[in-house]
């Protein structure tokens, strides 16, 4: 018999041949699996298309304890990564989680109406007391799509008008030169004694 001194086990032979041995192991009583800890996981999933700026987007953060099952539950705490700026509001700010198990929280992030067009990186950590191996990061994009480039035009069906005459006033609104349907037009007017008057319509298919 062999006594592993790191361990207590004691290891003895049953049998041998010439492919291999059968062993039995005997743990010293009272000996217990240690625990192993490991990087937690953490991933981010959300919206890909490009929006306006100063939309929500909402992601969502999934975050799982990978330690051994000889290992405690961990209380991870969540952080988020966003431009100076910008807001981010998370659902959850920490998450306790036995070993094996995983929860999910949000992650909303607002960019200013004022951000330009592009491409910007956002994210989120997840770290514990445990220390350095307890730490793990995510990234995603959230863009800022290109402003529309509307134009409009309004014109009227003659130039000139008496009293009592109906006025047919026809307004277009496109958009990078092309039509806009259901674009809200506002048609104003001044009435007689100085009051005003405005109509509003919805463009059709041809804007």
């Amino acid at each position: 018999s062999f006594v592993d001194p790191s361990t207590a086990a004691t290891i003895t032979l049953v049998s041998a041949h010439a492919t291999g041995a059968v062993v039995d192991v005997k743990l010293a009583s009272g000996s217990t699996p240690s625990c192993t800890r490991s990087a937690p996981a953490l991933t981010i999933a959300g919206p890909t298309g490009g929006v306006a700026a100063g939309t929500a987007n909402t992601y969502t953060l999934t975050v799982a304890n990978r330690d051994s099952s000889e290992c405690g539950a961990t209380g991870f705490s969540l952080a988020s990564a966003v431009p100076s700026g910008w807001s981010a509001t998370l659902g959850a700010t920490t998450v306790n989680l036995s070993p094996g198990a995983s929860a999910n929280t949000t992650l909303k992030v607002t960019s200013p109406t004022t951000a330009a067009a592009g491409s910007y990186g956002v994210g989120a950590g997840a770290s514990s007391n445990v220390g350095s191996v307890h730490t793990a990061n995510a990234s995603s994009t959230y863009t800022v799509a290109v402003a529309p480039a509307l134009s409009g035009s309004l014109s009227t069906d003659k130039t000139s008008y008496v009293r009592g005459e109906t006025v047919a006033m026809t307004a277009r609104v496109l958009n990078a030169g092309n039509p806009v349907a259901g674009a809200s037009v506002g048609f104003p007017g001044e009435l007689p004694g100085g009051r005003t008057r405005t109509l509003n319509a919805l463009t059709a298919r041809e804007g």
